[in-house]
């Protein structure tokens, strides 16, 4: 389906583009453009919105294929 698109259009049926903004590190940000990145999580934490750390874990496996693995020292 996909390739007859291609052929009838004579290119891509839809636009292809890169996303234009970019993160913006801690350092970057005004006092203020932090207090409301910092608020968005207060008022998720207290909404209920939290995972544990393995649930992260497992997200990132799933979503990106990341392996999180610490190696602890002995002492």
């Amino acid at each position: 389906m996909l390739y007859s698109q291609i052929v009838l259009k004579k290119g891509m049926p839809f636009e292809l583009c890169l996303p234009t903004g970019k993160p913006v590190a801690v350092g970057g940000m005004t006092r203020n453009r932090l207090d409301e990145e910092l608020m968005k999580g207060v008022k998720s934490i207290k909404a209920g919105k939290t995972y544990t750390a393995d649930e992260v874990d497992d997200e990132l496996k799933k979503e990106f294929g990341i392996f999180v693995t610490f190696c602890r020292k002995n002492s």
